[in-house]
This record gives structure tokens, C-alpha cells and sequence, in this order.
């Protein structure tokens, strides 16, 4: 679509995204999703057999994608390295063998169960 346009909206595009970023404040049709209910298999008369997706308009990925780039580094600095879920390149898997390793080593239990916690 951009493309379509030319570069004279390439450049307007540019602008407002630059004065998106300057200001924090977004074009109103920006910040609107729509909302489009997908059906799964099964039961249609049951909510749950529902999945929603959620359509943003295409210049506000853009901005969020930049946004985006720019907050990783700094979350990284500050997320624990022990920190798996949800990070690029890993995996629980990980994390789950390394519960396993720690409850081999640990002394015989003594009628005590483990317990992990979910944050």
C-alpha cells in the first residue's frame, strides 16, 4: 500500500511516525483495532470455541515495531538471565531440566514435597 503511493507517502508516513515518537501522541485512527471473532471446531454456541484476532492499522506496527527495538536492549539489562518465558532464542525446556537437575542433587527428601511456584 505505501508502496503504491509513492514516496510522497513514504516521507509523510516518516513524518508522522517521527512526530509520533517526538510527542507520544498517536493519530486517533492509530490507537483503533478491530476485533474479529474466528470460530474453532466444536459447539459454535459456546464462547470458548471462539479465538479473537485483533487488526491494527499498518503505519502504527511500524511505530510499534520501533518502539519496540528500542525498549529490547534496555529490558534486557534489566530481566534475569534465569528468565525464560517469553524471550526470544529460549525455552522452558531449559529451565524445566534445570528444576530436575536441582531436585536430583538435593539431599533425600524428608517427607517434605517440593513445590514450584508460577509467577
Amino acid at each position: 500500500m505505501v508502496q503504491a503511493g509513492g514516496e510522497a507517502t513514504v516521507d509523510m508516513l516518516l513524518l508522522i511516525c517521527n512526530k509520533i515518537l517526538q510527542t507520544g501522541v498517536w493519530p486517533k485512527p492509530w490507537t483503533q483495532s478491530l476485533v474479529i471473532t474466528l470460530p474453532k471446531k466444536g459447539n459454535l454456541k459456546l464462547c470458548q470455541k471462539y479465538r479473537t484476532i485483533s487488526l491494527k492499522s499498518h503505519p502504527s506496527k511500524v511505530v510499534l515495531k520501533v518502539i519496540l527495538n528500542r525498549l529490547k536492549p534496555e529490558a534486557e539489562k534489566i530481566i534475569a538471565e534465569e528468565q525464560a518465558g517469553f524471550r526470544p532464542g529460549r525455552t522452558t525446556v531449559e529451565e524445566i531440566c534445570n528444576v530436575r537437575i536441582l531436585m536430583e542433587k538435593s539431599p533425600a527428601p524428608t517427607g517434605a514435597s517440593p513445590c514450584l511456584h508460577r509467577f
